[in-house]
């Protein structure tokens, strides 16, 4: 294994949740070589969002700057991940992957050497054995890359600029107001995996393995009862948190501070575009909801409607200092565009004969009528 590493040039590294707890040995093996680091969701919380070596995320997930640093490596060092999407692992197979389970090991992608063991402790006995590795051109190149989409999404999306609310703005806004070991819970999960900004000892929970709709408050409340004195925010889609309005009768009953931010937009909008990303016209994902805000103002909690950017950051930052549980219902754009960060010809054609089948059924509705 060292011999591989010493002898690459490009070295890179992806992390998953087998890494969580190494923070400081993945933050110093990358620093040794000059590898920027990768994660997979579920290994979001291993490195700060601040770390310099920190590019991004990858997979349907991800960021335009994390696909280009498992592209543009000669040597992928995975740790304590089985990343199920191989379209986005290298084909060159110089692949060194670290994990606990054996099965894990050349599972996904073809692999140059496998490693059976815990992140943590293999870590700590292979930097010291490692040779430095001083040219930090390719780091720098992904830096910049990360840091111009940084300053684009900060300009995009800044609270003043516009008159609809992104739901990019809403992420970007409570994770500067969170504390800095908050734990969130992750149901709107594009926004979440590309724009939270995960801080110190703040965790993220999401269902990641089973992409389950209706996690986020039970999960918080959850999270809540096991740490009642951290800082529970939970992300929410309208149509996932319309599942289990029972459980704000819960939260109120218990008298769980929690903070559950509902982001309306009408419509089950990654439902609607996995529809359509696999060729099929969006049907039945037009939702009609309750106002989220009465209900939880119905059960015990307190509910706030949110519809205008200049109000969202004072509404967040009051929520977050009420003993009570809180629901803030965002009215998001509804038209707000996701696209994954690498498109290749088969989607695009399979998004665009979606989109023709919509404008097909939809003009035959109307000569009906």
């Amino acid at each position: 294994m060292t011999a591989l590493i010493d002898k690459s040039k490009y070295p890179s590294l992806l992390i998953g949740c087998g890494a969580i707890g190494s923070r400081n040995e993945v933050h110093n093996l990358a620093k040794l070589l000059n590898a920027p680091v990768v994660h997979s969701l579920k290994g979001t919380e291993v490195l700060e969002y601040h770390d310099p070596y920190s590019i991004g995320g990858i997979g349907h997930l991800g960021t335009p700057h994390g696909i280009a640093v498992v592209d543009e490596c000669d040597l992928l060092i995975m740790l304590g991940t089985d990343f199920p999407y191989s379209a986005f692992l290298p084909e060159h197979g110089n692949i060194i992957q670290v994990d606990l389970n054996s099965k894990n090991l050349g599972h996904r992608v073809r692999i140059n050497q496998g490693v059976v063991a815990d992140v943590k402790e293999t870590l700590k006995i292979l930097t010291p054995r490692l040779k430095e590795k001083k040219n930090d051109t390719y780091l720098k190149k992904m830096q910049n890359k990360r840091d111009k989409w940084f300053r684009k999404t900060a300009k995009e999306y800044d609270l003043g600029n516009d008159k609809i609310i992104h739901p990019q703005s809403v992420v970007l806004t409570i994770s500067e107001l969170a504390e800095d070991d908050a734990i969130f819970v992750g149901e709107v999960t594009v926004w979440v995996a590309t724009r939270l900004k995960i801080y110190s000892n703040q965790r993220l929970i999401s269902s990641c393995n089973h992409g389950s709709l209706g996690v986020g408050l039970p999960a918080a409340i959850g999270a809540k009862a096991k740490y009642p004195d951290r800082q529970v925010i939970a992300l929410c889609g309208d149509g996932a948190f319309g599942m289990l309005l029972a459980d704000l009768v819960t939260a109120a009953r218990y008298e769980l501070n929690l903070v559950a931010i509902v982001f309306r937009n009408d419509k089950f909008g990654f439902v609607e575009l996995e529809m359509e990303a696999s060729g099929y016209p969006r049907f039945a994902t037009d939702l009609v909801n309750p106002k989220f805000s009465d209900v939880a103002n119905a059960c015990g909690c307190i509910g706030i409607e949110v519809k205008k950017p200049e109000q969202l950051k004072q509404v967040l930052k009051d929520a977050l200092v009420m003993n009570k549980p809180v629901v803030v219902e965002v009215y998001v754009n509804p038209d707000e565009l996701i696209l994954p960060p690498k498109i290749d010809i088969a989607t695009a054609w399979k998004f665009t004969t979606g989109k023709v089948k919509e404008m097909l059924i939809e003009r035959k509705i109307q000569n009906l009528f």
